[in-house]
């Protein structure tokens, strides 16, 4: 059986690595987003109510942006363990 090479090994690596950058910063951008709405919602002056409408939204925003993060990092997770299985496959005689 063959094996993967370091090389190869490592270009995979980064490949990985530069897909959880970008679904990481882009899922924080969103929940920062989120968190700067409900922050400017709630923070209010003399005799203001806070705006519940913006608050809610706000947080709405913030959960999207975790649920990016969480459905990048598990999306990738999947993609490494299928990538390896079909990689172990293909370096496989076949038995026929």
């Amino acid at each position: 059986m063959d094996t993967v090479s370091v090389t190869e090994g490592i270009a995979y690596g980064f490949r990985i690595m530069i897909y959880y950058v970008a679904v990481v910063i882009v899922g924080q951008v969103v929940a920062a987003v989120g968190g700067g709405m409900v922050a400017a919602a709630t923070e209010t002056g003399f005799r203001q109510e806070p705006n519940f409408g913006l608050a809610l939204f706000g947080l709405l925003v913030g959960l999207l942006g975790a649920v990016v993060v969480f459905a990048g990092v598990f999306g990738a997770i999947y993609k490494v363990i299928a990538d390896g299985v079909a990689k172990g496959r293909s370096m496989t005689p076949s038995s026929e």
